[in-house]
């Protein structure tokens, strides 16, 4: 099924462009937003690396707010292509397993982009769309410590590098017009961020015993899993003549 979707969306953007092009001569447009958004994490696969130890992302990592810059070009009132740019602060869950822990938050950036299509209503300030996007998505787990009690008592300290994952979108929002020359935006959107197989990933321990630290780093492949999310986004934003 997710399949069949990831060539939809592609062969949405590549007939988008054949559309774009039909329509030269134009008088093009541009719209800059300022967006918030809160977005929940959704079931994907299984985790099989280290960094969670099993499990999904909607068990790992609760509601997580963020931030976009987006930027619309509408060729025709009836058919724009647009790019976002957001940054979102991932916080995991509570305590699991009975060890006591402590993780930091993750930071997700991701860059997207694609073909948007308005349909207008008559008599109304208000225009509702539907939008495609492909882009990549760039993580950077939590630093991670856990406790372990005993004589002495243990502490284990792990670092971890980013990664980056290719993804795709899809959407609809609304736009209203609040003056001639701005708009309120309300959207809804649902990623799906693609599994990445082979990650070099580099992990830093630190590992304290009775007050003597030693640090050792290691690089190995992980699979990294698909996650999944539905972000809503609230925003205002200025239109633009070119």
């Amino acid at each position: 099924m997710k399949k069949i979707f990831y060539i939809f969306v592609l062969l949405l953007c590549i007939t988008s462009v054949s559309n774009a092009q039909k329509l030269l001569p134009f008088s093009p447009s541009l719209q800059l937003l300022i967006k918030g958004g809160y977005s929940t994490p959704l079931s994907g696969g299984t985790y099989s690396n280290s960094i969670e130890n099993g499990g999904n992302f909607a068990d790992y990592f609760k509601a997580f707010p963020g931030g976009q810059i987006e930027a619309v070009v509408n060729l025709s009132s009836s058919f724009g292509i647009y790019g976002n740019a957001s940054y979102d602060i991932i916080a995991p869950k509570e305590q699991r397993g009975g060890v006591p822990y402590s993780e930091d938050n993750a930071a997700q950036f991701s860059l997207y982009a694609g073909p948007r299509y308005y349909y207008d209503i008559p008599l109304m300030p208000v225009s509702i769309y539907t939008d495609v996007g492909l882009g990549i998505y760039s993580i950077k787990y939590g630093d991670y410590q856990q406790t372990l009690a005993g004589n002495p008592t243990v502490t284990d300290n792990f670092k971890y590098s980013s990664v980056t994952q290719f993804g795709f979108s899809a959407g609809a929002g609304v736009n209203i017009s609040t003056s001639p020359f701005t708009i309120l935006n309300f959207s809804v959107k649902y990623h799906n961020v693609l599994k990445k197989t082979g990650v070099t990933f580099v992990e830093s321990h630190t590992q304290t015993v009775n007050g003597v630290s030693s640090t050792t780093s290691t690089s190995n492949p992980y699979d990294i899993a698909e996650r999944g999310y539905v972000q809503f986004s609230l925003g205002f934003g200025v239109k633009l003549g070119m």
